[in-house]
């Protein structure tokens, strides 16, 4: 899918919304609206990496999961671990709204 595709570009910030990766960003803007305002390819390249891997895993596999038909809650039972680490991540990154 190509870079400039809307789709790719949401997808993009849906993931950066979900490892509440605007509280990591630099930009004021992210910070402000609590959420990805800037390019979000660039800012999952700045900010993915202070995130825990099975917390970054768990929103992968969500995606994933609901790409064949299954549910975020099936997500969760189905990979207990990587869950556990994304709603820690998610508390203590004060993501929860």
């Amino acid at each position: 899918m190509p870079a400039s595709h809307i789709g790719y570009i949401q997808s993009l910030r849906t993931i950066g919304d979900a490892l509440v990766l605007w509280r990591l960003c630099n930009r004021a803007a992210c910070r402000r609206a609590k959420a990805c305002k800037g390019p979000p390819r660039q800012c999952i390249g700045e900010c993915a990496a202070m995130v825990p891997v099975p917390a970054r895993e768990f929103v992968i596999r969500v995606l994933g999961d609901k790409e064949a038909g299954f549910t975020p809650e099936e997500a969760a039972r189905d990979h207990p671990r990587e869950a556990e680490a994304f709603f820690e991540w998610r508390r203590a990154a004060g993501g929860e709204r």
